[in-house]
């Protein structure tokens, strides 16, 4: 799933999706424009393992960044105090539950994916879920 998500950072960043002051935590950067999703609870940070959102700005100083939730609620985030963040472009299938996307590609291994994990990734997107077979090797 890193892999994924930093090629996509890259792309995003190449396209100037994401842009502006960088805020560094747990080593990786943070700018206005990244997707992100919350690892864990925290009801003083008002966030809960799996809250994604978009990143609308970034304070380096004060060590702050607000994002927007799929809901449109913004939330500002001090990552001194919270820092169980990631970026959130790819997710795994438990993260991206509940979640509605007008594109989805579900990367799945054959046997090691439960046909009911399938379902539930595809459930409701028949026109844009495209799968895709084979050797992950």
């Amino acid at each position: 799933m890193e892999t994924l998500n930093e090629l996509a950072r890259a792309r995003a960043v190449e396209d100037g999706r994401v842009q502006g002051p960088a805020l560094s935590v747990r080593d990786k950067d943070y700018q206005a424009g990244d997707r992100i999703v919350c690892l864990t609870n925290d009801r003083h940070a008002g966030v809960r393992n799996g809250t994604r959102g978009v990143v609308t700005s970034v304070d380096p100083e004060r060590g702050t960044l607000t994002l927007e939730r799929p809901d449109h609620g913004q939330v500002t985030i001090d990552t001194r105090q919270y820092d169980a963040l990631d970026r959130g472009y790819a997710l795994t299938v438990h993260k991206a539950q509940g979640m509605t996307a007008d594109i989805a590609m579900v990367v799945g291994f054959g046997w090691r994916q439960p046909r009911v994990d399938l379902y539930g990734d595809v459930e409701g997107h028949p026109r844009h879920a495209p799968l895709r077979s084979g050797d992950a090797a």
